[in-house]
């Protein structure tokens, strides 16, 4: 078995692992400004990361990147960098040289011109990439560096488009397409990703590229990370959503929160989302489809008021009773249901199913193997938890961290949880979020906006909250703000529609994958955005 231990990232992929996550950002600041950089880096530091990621577009961001380094150093900062490499591998081979990790997209490394078409291309076009690839490896070599094969979602090569798609399968085999050719060249100083602003193909690719390593015997640290996943709450949840599901099986090593906000902002919630998960041994049990639309109960007492028509609550819980809110009649209905405790044996209930079990898991999350037995007693399964969370953030990312990974896998069929600290109100405004973000039920628009990086040549932060507040009116769409032509187009290729940075506060925007409007002024974008969107619904 091979082993990677790097300065950067130490890789023991075995399941139930208690090895510390690290922590990681990533500067928004122009590189060339050494000064700006440098202040950022040791704002990102004091937040707490173990590693900052750099952008490094060109040979002038290389030797700024040096500049950076040795300035850190002279400030008493040893802080392990990450330069972030797009399609020059000259850049990535003299980054190399400075930095202690470099992090490539297999899919912007490829050769983009060789026909992949023609028989022999697909072998063509993996030759064509080993050579490219050989002078970077023997200098990471030399030097102590090491790789980050960042894969993310939608900016695959076309070679691997056009076998796999742009699937989990396809994101993981442009992965080991690299690992391979290092592996060969007797080089193991390896970090793999697998990114993607969709929760499930993040979680989904993760977990598909442990079991591919543990059968070729790889063993190599994972970072993790949602991309593009946002900003507030939304942001946090669908983050959290992701990392902690893989956290919980034993999975990475580092982790980044790709906010589109400040990046020492990122770095608070990366420390919760670690604290709020545990690690165990990878879960094997199996679960068909549930619910499409996971259930909302929240308590109410006899006096309040219900608006039903508007409610996104679908059971109430009134003096110990469950009842189910009916919109036509505008009544409420008293339900078949049972509410067991966690501590109390199954075999003492009648084996005939109920409409609805309420599991009360005052310690601590059923296990699979318990959900499966809870699933046995009832049609739908609802688990109930009692939290003492004041802060609404901190409140959304507990959700997450205990409740995403059975609602991406369609382990339960709802949530009932209270929470003295916060109104019911937001209580299920929050629950709400985290449906949407785990994809089980989409109450509303789905925004996606990557972190800022030095490419982005406008405000995306304020950019997002007019496009969120302009396209407010709209239901149900998919909506993306990204902030530079890179990755920008191929990550939002399943939005509905996108403003994509193309220059000096200029946007592109799109409709799917086709660009419709060029260089439109920012202050004019989400007049443009919503002209677009009326004229298409």
């Amino acid at each position: 078995m091979k082993f990677c231990s790097t300065i950067v990232n130490i890789g023991n992929l075995q399941m139930g692992g208690d090895l510390p996550v690290r922590l990681q950002s990533m500067t928004n600041t122009s590189t060339t400004d050494v000064d700006a950089t440098v202040n950022q880096i040791i704002v990102i530091v004091k937040a707490g990361a173990d590693l900052v990621r750099v952008s490094t577009p060109s040979l002038n961001d290389v030797k700024a990147l040096a500049e950076i380094k040795k300035k850190l150093l002279k400030l008493g900062y040893s802080v392990p960098l990450v330069a972030d490499i797009h399609f020059n591998p000259k850049v990535a081979e003299e980054a190399a040289k400075i930095v202690e990790k470099i992090r490539i997209n297999p899919g912007n490394y490829s050769d983009r011109k060789n026909s992949e078409t023609t028989p022999g291309g697909y072998d063509e076009a993996l030759e064509k990439m080993r050579k490219n690839m050989l002078p970077l490896i023997r200098i990471c070599k030399e030097y102590g560096t090491a790789i980050r094969v960042g894969v993310n979602a939608g900016s695959l090569s076309e070679r691997i488009m056009m076998r796999y798609g742009n699937t989990p399968e396809g994101m993981v085999e442009s992965a080991l397409e690299f690992v391979r050719i290092c592996e060969d060249e007797n080089f193991h100083n390896l970090v793999i990703s697998m990114k993607a602003s969709n929760v499930k193909v993040m979680i989904d690719s993760s977990v598909l590229l442990q079991e591919k390593m543990q059968s070729l015997k790889y063993i190599y640290p994972q970072h993790l990370g949602v991309t593009e996943a946002g900003e507030g709450e939304s942001g946090r949840i669908r983050s959290a959503i992701g990392i902690s599901t893989l956290l919980s099986m034993g999975i990475g090593d580092t982790i980044r929160v790709s906010l589109s906000e400040p990046p020492e902002y990122e770095i608070p919630v990366a420390a919760k989302i670690v604290e709020f998960s545990k690690r165990n041994s990878i879960n094997k049990c199996v679960f068909d489809n549930y619910a499409n639309t996971p259930l909302i109960i929240t308590p109410f007492e006899k006096e309040e008021k219900i608006d039903i028509p508007d409610s996104n609550i679908d059971l109430v819980c009134i003096d110990n009773l469950i009842y189910k809110l009916d919109t036509k009649s505008q009544s409420l209905e008293l339900t078949d249901f049972i509410e067991i405790s966690e501590k109390l044996k199954l075999e003492k209930f009648s084996s005939k199913k109920t409409d609805y079990l309420i599991y009360n898991a005052a310690n601590s999350i059923p296990s699979c193997e318990e959900i499966l037995e809870l699933r046995k007693l009832c049609n739908k399964l609802i688990i109930k938890k009692q939290y003492s969370i004041s802060n609404i953030e901190d409140f959304g990312i507990a959700l997450a961290c205990n409740f995403g990974n059975l609602l991406v896998f369609n382990k339960i069929d709802g949530l009932f949880i209270e929470n003295k600290e916060i109104d019911n109100q937001s209580i299920s405004k929050t629950i709400l979020s985290l449906y949407q973000s785990s994809r089980r039920r989409i109450s509303g628009n789905d925004y996606i906006s990557c972190p800022t990086c030095s490419r982005t040549n406008f405000d995306l932060l304020n950019l997002l909250k007019e496009v969120k507040t302009a396209t407010a009116k709209f239901k149900n769409l998919k909506i993306a703000v990204m902030g530079c032509i890179v990755n920008g187009p191929g990550e939002m290729a399943d939005a509905d529609y996108g403003c994509v940075g193309a220059g000096k506060d200029k946007v592109n925007i799109y409709k799917g994958k086709s660009c419709v409007k060029k260089n439109v002024a920012l202050e004019k974008v989400s007049e443009e955005l919503i002209k677009i969107i009326e004229e298409n619904i």
